[in-house]
């Protein structure tokens, strides 16, 4: 019960920049990268012009605010593709994830993001909360990532003290 106490804290911490809740968007499923890999091979029979990338990207960022997150993964997906050099779609792609309840998958784009260097305090923040309610000695090592680049972040701080007070009453 406690663990679940956690989680909704962190997802009230992540959804907390401007994003409003939306229960549709909070059901389990199994998107898995490889799995949208699929839907981004109807790209190669479309040539993609400056403009065409430029509305797929606002298309993708609209729906990531508006926290439709399925469909954000799906144009998300065709920008890295297209274009997997920035770490802003990765980062994007793997909040999305973890809206969907996709810890996994969420990771692995945080990751990505962070050693492109786009948003990297932030990126291992989200690496930590996602790892919290499931491993909190990997969510401390992350978090403590985190404020190697932004000492001052206080959701950081505040993760990592709940994960230590588990921690040391586990002992």
């Amino acid at each position: 019960m406690n663990k679940m106490r956690y989680f909704l804290i962190i997802i009230v911490i992540l959804t907390s920049c401007n994003n409003k809740t939306n229960e549709k968007n909070f059901r389990k499923t199994e998107i898995s990268i490889e799995e949208q890999m699929s839907d981004t091979n109807k790209t190669d029979s479309f040539h993609f012009t400056k403009d065409n990338i430029l509305e797929l990207k606002t298309d993708a960022d609209s729906n990531y605010k508006e926290n439709n997150y399925y469909k954000a993964i799906k144009l998300f997906n065709q920008l890295i593709r297209l274009d997997s050099t920035k770490g802003e779609y990765y980062f994007k792609r793997g909040y999305s994830y973890s809206m969907m309840l996709n810890g996994e998958d969420a990771i692995k784009d945080y990751l990505k993001s962070a050693a492109m260097g786009y948003r990297v305090s932030t990126s291992y923040q989200n690496i930590g909360a996602n790892y919290s309610t499931i491993n909190d000695s990997l969510a401390v090592y992350y978090l403590n990532e985190s404020l190697k680049y932004d000492p001052d972040n206080k959701v950081a701080m505040r993760v990592r003290s709940e994960c230590m007070e588990r921690l040391n009453k586990s002992k």
